[in-house]
């Protein structure tokens, strides 16, 4: 079986020049960006690496558990809506427990504080115009959120 997957070119990727991609995110209005996270996105090949947009608008590129994104490819960048808090089995039972004005005072504490100087544009592939080339190696990529209207 082995030698099918390296006879048909299927490795563990370990060969693939990587690129490791870390930078701040500003809104147009020199302020950090948070609450977010960056998403990296090759079309071509369906490649995605990700990082969370730290209090300070920081980030690192991670795909599939490891810092960097695979080398020498055009990746679209967007920014998206950070996940909400995730909750213990205790607070989840809480939750179910409670009613529903509580339920939604809950809600609006799990979800993280964010920023509001990030226009739509940038929540998608076909509309974010940013694009960055990943070379190999460390690079910086700082990216600031300014409305193209």
């Amino acid at each position: 079986m082995i030698a099918i997957l390296l006879a048909t070119g299927c490795t563990t990727g370990d060969s693939v020049p990587r690129g490791q991609v870390t930078g701040k995110v500003l809104g147009d209005d020199g302020e950090p960006v948070h609450g977010y996270r960056i998403v990296y996105t090759n079309e071509e090949t369906g490649t995605a690496g990700t990082g969370a947009i730290g209090v300070d608008g920081s980030y690192e590129v991670v795909h599939r558990g490891v810092p960097g994104l695979p080398a020498n490819l055009t990746y679209i960048v967007t920014v998206v809506p950070a996940k909400p808090k995730s909750m213990t089995s205790e607070q989840y039972d809480a939750f179910m427990d409670a009613s529903p004005r509580e339920q939604a005072r809950i809600e609006r504490e799990r979800q993280p504080e964010m920023s509001e100087n990030v226009p739509e544009e940038f929540f998608n592939t076909r509309t974010s115009q940013l694009k960055f080339v990943v070379k190999e190696g460390d690079q910086t990529n700082d990216v600031i959120l300014s409305n193209a209207e």
